[in-house]
């Protein structure tokens, strides 16, 4: 097992205080696609500077806070360096009083780029729904995915990067949610490490639950009260499933609550509404990919039946081989074994993200497609900073990059 390590709360983005940090890091990052734009040759694809490779070591391979995650991110995005996004805006407003939000990857601004003004479709580009941080222990989740995000942020998308082409042609779109749960996030973090569900403890006892002997610092078993708030990802509803399977009562230390009824949380509720807000406009939502940090696995539809009775995916070989190719990719990094198998061979849960998309997103002949990843084989929620961190963002980046070629030929076929 890799070690167990505190995080640091608070610790600065790059040395010196947080903003300063924050600040260093933009600046830096500004004066470098200036730089690259003025110069006589193209760099190569991917490219960045010592500078910027500095500030990405000591960012990613340290545990940081949601509100460092955000602020960093919002600077990356006002220094213009990526031709092909756009923030997402805010999906919802915790209880604790934070925003859920992202980035849209593939925006049409990329195309423009390329050459002529394009011509916009009758409706939006296809949509890919990538998330991450949905589960608030699973910090290496969280850290890998704003690695990823932040790699592919800096593409120049007018190299011959077959990944920046996609992103570069708007072809297909990508909205990228690195932290679902940033509330459940900071808990875990700053209190129980443990820690699994949102915060509104009101729906989980709301003080009424006993306390518990829990692990109240990583190694150390104290006293915690009983309100585990809601676990997202039984708050969904696909097929139906909503509360039907893996779920535990609001007082259970099993942290599965799936609250009251389906998408009666914050953070659920923000992504429903996005994506039916596509789907009205008429776009096809190509698939959802939902990362979480307890693998190596590539899980894929369906995880509310019993394996033994589900039904056959009406898509079912080219699912399987969107998995294998995933845990190929994410393989070659370190040598991980991923292992692409259905969601309920891992164990059958109701309420998840990934069998909601797969329903909600099924129309005519064409089904909807709900992928989980499970990152890395360190059999920790909480991989040792440093290089083990960061070989959770490289695994990160490869799978999503595979991902955007996927999605490039479902879009283009």
């Amino acid at each position: 097992c890799a070690a167990h390590v505190e995080p640091r709360p608070g610790a600065p983005l790059v040395p010196g205080d947080a903003e300063g940090g924050v600040a260093a890091v933009a600046e830096a990052q500004r004066r470098a696609h200036a730089a690259h734009h003025a110069a006589a040759g193209p760099e190569p694809a991917g490219a960045v500077t010592r500078d910027e490779e500095a500030a990405r070591a000591s960012f990613f391979t340290t545990y940081r806070s949601a509100a460092e995650l955000s602020a960093a991110l919002t600077a990356k995005l006002a220094t213009g360096v990526c031709a092909h996004c756009e923030p997402l805006g805010s999906l919802a407003l915790t209880t604790e009083g934070r925003f859920v939000s992202g980035v849209m990857l593939g925006t049409q601004q990329g195309a423009r780029m390329h050459g002529p003004e394009p011509q916009l479709p009758a409706t939006p580009a296809p949509l890919v729904l990538i998330t991450a941080g949905v589960h608030a222990r699973e910090w290496a989740a969280v850290m890998g995915m704003h690695y990823a995000l932040d790699r592919l942020l800096e593409l120049d998308i007018m190299s011959d990067d077959p990944v920046a082409r996609v992103l570069a042609s708007g072809a297909v779109r990508f909205a990228v949610v690195p932290l679902v749960n940033p509330d459940g996030y900071e808990h875990s973090r700053n209190s129980l490490p443990w820690f699994r569900g949102n915060r509104n403890t009101s729906m989980s006892g709301g003080g009424a639950c006993p306390p518990v002997a829990f692990e109240t610092t990583l190694g150390k078993t104290g006293t915690a009260p009983g309100d585990w708030g809601v676990d997202l990802n039984r708050n969904f509803d696909g097929y139906g499933s909503f509360g039907i399977g893996g779920v535990s009562g609001p007082c259970d230390v099993a942290q599965n609550f799936p609250g009251q009824q389906p998408f009666d949380q914050a953070e659920t509720a923000g992504i429903k509404a996005l994506i039916e807000s596509e789907l009205a406009q008429g776009t096809t939502v190509l698939m959802s990919i939902d990362q979480h940090s307890f693998g190596p696995y590539i899980l894929h539809p369906y995880g509310w039946c019993h394996p033994w009775f589900c039904p056959r995916h009406p898509q079912e070989e080219r699912v399987a081989e969107i998995a294998r190719r995933l845990a190929a990719a994410a393989q070659a990094v370190a040598g991980t074994a991923y292992a692409p198998i259905p969601s309920s061979q891992l164990y059958p849960v109701g309420g998840a993200l990934d069998d909601w998309i797969s329903d909600v997103t099924t129309r005519g002949g064409r089904a909807g497609i709900g992928i989980t990843v499970e990152l890395t084989d360190y059999n920790t929620f909480f991989p040792a900073e440093g290089d083990l961190l960061e070989r959770a963002g490289e695994e990160t980046l490869a799978w999503l990059r595979e991902a955007i070629l996927i999605a490039g030929e479902e879009a283009s076929g």
